[in-house]
């Protein structure tokens, strides 16, 4: 039996099929998603909808839409001959403006001519060319762009149609206005000018040009326009070209008849008249446009200036970013087809789509990069103690590993050497001077005491570079977020506070191991002025060197801490202080045991770091030591000899802790740290007696998720011997 498919045109098999973006019930089929959670920003849409007007023109219109529609679609030719001033016999309605395209390569092209065409420009150019027989002409592109002088010049002598798309899809680049009524006086009448226009009213009015005089002056000139777009009509399918009548003739004796419905004719012409929403769309698109740049700058990824509803970044592996984002339910379009295989095509969605659309791409670049091992520089940290030494040598792992999004010119070194030495290299290099160590940086970190904030923002305010993220490890955020707004000024929307809570029984660079931050928390109190890009990048960047993300205002931050640690320190610091004033404290401090000792370790943190705490969060901590009335009350309890009441009140504490403890996953990682390393060095049974004895390290783990590692009674910690 022949193949039936050798019965079509050899031209008409070769072609490979238009691929539209993913529709949302697919990804949900094969990802298991709920579909309600899907964002797609795939196909250039308008996310606002329609408005209010050609909503209910549809509703009208449902009365009849058991007729045929009217094949000459009057009411909405009549609107727009209005709009544009133009006869109605120069307009032909087409099902979206892809079918007007269609129609154009129906009407003038054909074996034995061609069409010229720019690299990168609209799909449906070459496969409307092919499917008619023609030969398409390809002029490489110029800034992603048109060449339009290389266009003109690519003109044959069996050229009938050259489409130029403007601004165009897929890079959003414009062309500009002047050149194109160049290219129409230069190339013959003979060839048919596609003028496609279908993102025209995402332009700014300085930008816009009044080609629909040209028509007058260019008879070869046909301008296509479209519903889909700013005007919300995607799933209606209706555009329209604008021509001179006898072109126009040409087409309507190529068109299906009733080829718009009823609903679409209705809905445009209502459509047409709401310009307030069109407006609207524009201004939100801005804004959209905005906030995704501002994350790609976020990011370090490059793009593509657009003119449209849409924006084309470039991501690397475009193919491996796109599986990962739709693993995340977010739906982009990848636009190898283009020849831009390191690309992929955004449309800008609400502000909540576009958060979610940075958010799901910060973590997927994270996640490609560290498959495809990319190697990326530390980021500068200026203040190298525990937490600027911890975080420089996190970070600068998780960069080498390509876990974060950075540009920065240096290359780590292949072994990690301790925080203390890379200052020590840095001090007689010269690069201490902290203007100089973040020149060019992408992401840089401030984790010196809270009182020098002023002085190194001020000193860093000239030195960052226009796209860099600053970040802070400060304890306090009302403060520091208050120096940041006095020395950056107007650039302060590029400074997220962040808090990484990592405390330990160290201090100092030479603890900084990498492994005390994996589990920990990381606050982050993103100002109002921060685009979405930039607190989804720093939150990659923590979560990259293992910490978990929690957000706050910085109000509430202080609030918190003034309670949880600023209050801690205080007593017992005072504790401390109290018995050294003593005149027996030698005696005392010679007999203290490990109660004390546990209470008052951080007593031993650097004085001066918690005397500027205390000072800038005073306030909500003279709230909380106001607020602090238990050691009245235990102090009651203990003279009344009450000691029932005593015990309860010991017992609620001792629950309370334990069901801190219950969730605290750092405890969880120390206690199996611990656990199998002593296992390791004496394999014996476990020591507490009130614990089922463990032959193995491997019960552990076991024993944890069956019950929290302590003794139900009396709360001491169940370690192998």
């Amino acid at each position: 039996m022949p193949d039936l498919c050798d019965l079509a045109p050899s031209y008409i098999r070769s072609i490979a099929p238009y691929q539209p973006g993913k529709p949302t019930s697919e990804l949900a089929r094969e990802m298991g998603l709920e579909e309600k959670s899907i964002v797609k920003l795939a196909s250039n849409e308008n996310p606002r909808g329609i408005g209010p007007r050609t909503r209910a023109a549809i509703e009208r219109a449902l009365g009849d839409i058991a007729r045929y529609p009217d094949g000459n679609g009057f009411e909405l030719k009549s609107a727009l001959a209005g709009r544009y001033g133009v006869d109605m016999g120069g307009i032909v309605l087409g099902s979206g403006s892809n079918d007007v395209l269609e129609l154009v390569s129906l009407a003038f092209l054909g074996t034995g001519r061609s069409a010229v065409m720019s690299q990168h420009a609209f799909a449906v150019y070459p496969l409307a060319t092919q499917a008619r027989g023609a030969r398409g002409i390809v002029v490489p592109a110029k800034d992603w762009g048109h060449d339009l002088e290389a266009m003109a010049a690519a003109v044959a002598d069996d050229t009938h149609v050259l489409w130029i798309a403007n601004p165009n899809n897929p890079t959003g680049t414009l062309a500009p206005h002047e050149g194109i009524e160049a290219l129409l006086k230069k190339v013959p009448e003979r060839v048919i000018v596609v003028l496609d226009e279908a993102y025209n009213e995402y332009l700014p009015a300085e930008m816009r040009a009044d080609t629909v005089k040209w028509l007058k002056r260019h008879p070869n000139l046909v301008i296509t326009r479209t519903f889909s777009k700013a005007y919300g009509l995607a799933g209606l399918r209706v555009g329209y070209a604008l021509a001179t009548p006898a072109v126009a003739d040409v087409m309507n004796r190529v068109r299906q008849p009733f080829n718009v419905n009823s609903i679409a004719l209705t809905a445009a012409a209502a459509a047409l008249d709401d310009m307030e929403f069109v407006a609207r769309s524009y201004a939100e698109n801005r804004a959209g446009m905005r906030q995704i740049e501002e994350g790609a700058r976020a990011l370090g990824l490059d793009w593509i200036p657009s003119h449209g509803n849409f924006i084309t970044l470039r991501v690397g592996k475009a193919a491996e970013v796109f599986k990962r984002l739709l693993k995340r339910g977010v739906i982009v379009r990848p636009v190898a087809g283009y020849e831009l295989p390191e690309h992929l095509r955004v449309t800008i969605g609400t502000p909540e789509e576009n958060e979610r659309f940075l958010a799901a791409l910060a973590a997927s670049l994270r996640e490609y990069r560290g498959a495809a091992g990319g190697v990326r520089p530390p980021a500068p940290v200026i203040g190298v103690g525990l937490i600027g030494g911890l975080v420089r040598r996190a970070m600068a792992l998780a960069l080498r590993r390509g876990c974060l999004p950075a540009r920065g010119r240096r290359r780590p070194r292949p072994r990690q050497h301790p925080a203390r030495d890379r200052a020590r290299r840095d001090r007689r290099s010269g690069r201490a001077d902290p203007a100089a160590a973040v020149k060019g940086a992408d992401l840089v970190l401030v984790a010196t005491p809270v009182a020098q904030f002023p002085a190194v923002f001020a000193r860093l305010a000239g030195a960052l570079a226009p796209h860099a993220l600053l970040i802070d490890a400060g304890s306090t955020k009302q403060d520091v977020v208050a120096a940041a707004r006095a020395a950056l000024a107007a650039r302060i929307a590029r400074f997220v506070p962040s808090h990484p809570i990592a405390g330990g029984e160290h201090s100092g660079a030479g603890a900084a191991r990498v492994e005390l931050f994996r589990g920990k928390r990381v606050v982050l109190a993103p100002l109002a002025e921060n685009p979405t890009g930039a607190v989804a990048a720093v939150a990659a960047a923590w979560e990259a060197c293992g910490a978990r993300i929690f957000r706050m205002s910085a109000e509430e931050h202080d609030a918190v801490f003034a309670a949880v640690s600023h209050l801690p320190h205080l007593l017992a610091y005072a504790l401390v202080h109290e018995f050294a004033a003593r005149d027996n404290s030698a005696q005392l401090f010679g007999l203290a045991a490990g109660g004390f000792r546990d209470f008052t370790r951080i007593a031993s943190s650097h004085p001066e770091m918690w005397r500027d705490i205390c000072v800038a969060n005073r306030g909500p901590l003279l709230a909380e030591l106001d607020r602090y009335g238990q050691p009245r009350s235990c102090a009651a309890l203990v003279e009344s000899g009450d000691g029932a009441a005593l015990e309860r009140v010991f017992l609620e504490a001792r629950e309370a802790r334990k069901r801190w403890l219950a969730g605290d996953f750092d405890a969880l990682s120390r206690w199996i740290t611990s656990s199998l390393r002593r296992w390791r060095a004496s394999p014996a049974r476990c020591a507490c007696p009130a614990r089922r004895a463990s032959p193995t390290a491997s019960c552990c783990w076991r024993r944890w998720r069956r019950e929290p590692p302590w003794c139900a009674t009396c709360s001491t910690p169940t370690t192998p011997r």
